[in-house]
């Protein structure tokens, strides 16, 4: 169910969550280059600009992305269906991360900043899948709907006096 939050509707466009992962990029690419700088000459400075790009990463992902997901995935799938669809969403988003970190200790051991470019591939195709193939919940019948009843909701609610 939707959030009463005024912040959640914007956000469940998917015009944020391509942004998030443009931004996630970025930060990407960056946090890839300093830590191979670093690396290969051990200056503070590359590992202090490391730290930076790492937040950044953190700050994109969390405000655009996170919690956007969960809510997207939700209103994606029909009512009759939706429960099972996010539990196969949030699955599939566990089952990812469990493998990326038991993989993580080997693979920065093996090659090192290199494997950064992993994520930097992934996220990078899952930004034009999203922006070619997935649909707006904002623009669908069912959701203006629902949008109204909470718009009515609220008024109501804020409308009282307790």
């Amino acid at each position: 169910m939707l959030s009463k939050s005024p912040f959640v509707v914007p956000l469940m466009d998917t015009k944020c969550i391509v942004f998030g992962f443009a931004g996630c990029v970025v930060a990407l690419v960056g946090e890839c280059i300093t830590v191979s700088i670093f690396q290969n000459t051990g200056h503070q400075s590359a590992a202090s600009a490391a730290v930076f790009f790492l937040f950044l990463h953190i700050a994109f992902f969390s405000s655009s992305v996170d919690a956007t997901s969960y809510i997207y995935a939700s209103e994606i799938f029909p009512t009759p269906v939706r429960a099972k669809g996010l539990s196969v969403s949030v699955s599939g988003l566990f089952i990812s991360t469990i493998i990326f970190l038991q993989c993580a200790p080997t693979a920065f051991e093996q090659v090192g900043w290199k494997y950064y470019l992993v994520f930097i591939a992934i996220t990078t195709v899952l930004f034009f899948v999203i922006w070619f193939y997935f649909p707006e919940v904002i623009q669908s019948p069912r959701f203006s709907f629902r949008a109204r009843l909470i718009a009515l909701d609220l008024k109501i609610t804020v409308g009282r006096h307790w």
